[in-house]
């Protein structure tokens, strides 16, 4: 999510063929698509792998990647790719968001029952209207991604109702 400072938060490796002859194998690739992760191998096949929670992923998170689908994907071009503004992307950034230190504990338990409401299709357009100023006040004095974060926070809050 901060491609200026990116990190390893998985890996998946099925080990050597043979431990004692040397063959030619292994995956060559890991392709993400409509929510998993397609690993092709050269000799055993496909492996078909699905995120987990983890102290650098949320459910949130993972919930939000799942809603982009694609039709067709060419790997070897690098497709746009647009949020929808849902809860489960409002709760990702707020994930986001709160692992960094950028959103205060208060604003975060206040921003999350809005979206449970909005998630329940009880959105309350002024209560979200207000966190959404409340969050471009805190964007405001936030340096690179983190003040990204919160005005695209604000803007879904902003867009919910």
């Amino acid at each position: 999510t901060d491609s200026d400072n990116p990190y390893e938060i998985a890996y998946f490796d099925r080990g050597p063929l043979s431990p004692d002859e040397l063959y030619l194998g292994g995956a060559w690739a890991g392709y993400w698509n409509n929510g998993r992760i397609y690993v092709p191998e050269i000799v055993r096949g496909l492996d078909v792998l699905k995120l987990t929670p983890s102290e650098h992923l949320s459910a949130a998170e993972i919930a939000a990647a799942e809603l982009i689908r694609f039709d067709e994907v060419n790997t070897q071009t690098q497709l746009h790719i647009e949020w929808p503004d849902h809860p489960d992307v409002a709760r990702a950034f707020v994930d986001q968001l709160v692992r960094a230190g950028a959103l205060d504990s208060g604003l975060a338990r206040r921003v999350d029952r809005e979206i449970n409401n909005w998630s329940r299709g009880r959105a309350n357009a002024a209560a979200l209207s207000d966190i959404a100023t409340n969050l471009e006040t805190a964007a405001a004095g936030a340096d690179g991604v983190d003040g990204k974060r919160l005005r695209d926070l604000a803007g879904v809050l902003q867009r919910a109702t």
